[in-house]
């Protein structure tokens, strides 16, 4: 268990901008004292989901925006870098990457929330040139990743990259399949993305037109070109770029996610059948999903640290 203070002592508070403070002051005054896991920080995240009235079945930009600008974020940024299996899921997409150098030299942190990995890697290696995209930062990021030379943040995406970061972001989108396009897109042809996807309903803001994707992510992955290579760590779903397309027959893709959408709740019923019969960790069934059997805790719900 950890008390708030000590949970956010990897901030610098005079980084703030003075709306900011008073938000952040406001919010941790109705915290409790203490986290002592990470489903208590889902909770938290889940009440000012509930406070704001976001609701995923009438998608509202403006109340998104508020909930993603919310302080919360700061403290689940702050609970990340002070939760061991928080930062391992992120020393081994950091170790991965700089295990890669001689292929990789262009990165970006798509949704980099507080910026955690982006500083692993820009610590360890002061040749990568990173760029950095989160549509919500806060000035207390910002100056994070401004303290950094060789991290950019950016706001739009135009660059090839060699390699693209994305944990914890798609199951956020209101369209993941646009956002998944766009990213490989910018992927040179050959070169690498890192997922962490979670599409499970372990947090509100985890949108239930994106929960079909735990098990036909990888079917769109291929239809937009990437080729699935390796597992990074316990929690990352490495990617390569293998087919180079201008273009996508959109019409047929939204077709396919319509059937996906339509086939879920049967895949996850049977997937409840299944496991039944074989336990999860010692299968290879497709119905396991895009998490992996290592990332998964005995409920099939794996951890998320947005």
């Amino acid at each position: 268990m950890k008390s708030i203070q000590d949970i956010c002592s990897v901030m610098n508070l005079s980084n703030f901008s003075p709306e900011e403070r008073r938000r952040y002051d406001a919010f941790i005054e109705t915290c409790p004292t203490c986290i002592s896991n990470v489903s208590q920080m889902w909770g938290l995240l889940d009440l000012v989901w509930d406070e704001i009235g976001c609701d995923d079945k009438y998608y509202d930009v403006e109340k998104m925006a508020r909930f993603y600008s919310h302080p919360v974020w700061l403290l689940n940024g702050c609970f990340v870098e002070s939760d061991d299996i928080s930062m391992g899921h992120r020393r081994d997409v950091a170790n991965w990457v700089l295990a890669r150098r001689s292929e990789i030299k262009h990165v970006l942190d798509y949704g980099g929330g507080f910026g955690t990995t982006v500083r692993l890697l820009a610590m360890s290696d002061s040749s990568l040139v990173i760029d950095f995209h989160e549509p919500y930062i806060s000035a207390v990021v910002k100056s994070r990743m401004d303290s950094l030379e060789n991290v950019r943040v950016v706001r739009g995406i135009e660059s090839a990259y060699d390699c693209i970061i994305c944990m914890d972001v798609l199951e956020h989108l209101q369209d993941p399949l646009q956002a998944l396009w766009h990213l490989v897109e910018v992927t040179n042809l050959g070169k690498y993305i890192v997922f962490a996807n979670n599409f499970m309903p372990i947090e509100k803001c985890h949108l239930r037109n994106t929960l079909h994707l735990y098990y036909t992510f990888r079917v769109f992955a291929y239809f937009m070109g990437l080729k699935r290579i390796e597992k990074c760590g316990a929690n990352a779903i490495v990617y390569r770029r293998e087919r180079f397309k201008q273009s996508l027959a959109w019409s047929w893709i939204r077709i396919l996610e319509y059937c996906s959408r339509a086939c879920y709740p049967l895949l996850r019923t049977l997937r409840g059948v299944y496991r039944l019969i074989v336990p999860l960790r010692s299968s290879s069934f497709v119905l396991q999903g895009e998490c992996t059997p290592d990332a998964a805790s005995d409920d099939g719900v794996t951890r998320d640290e947005s």
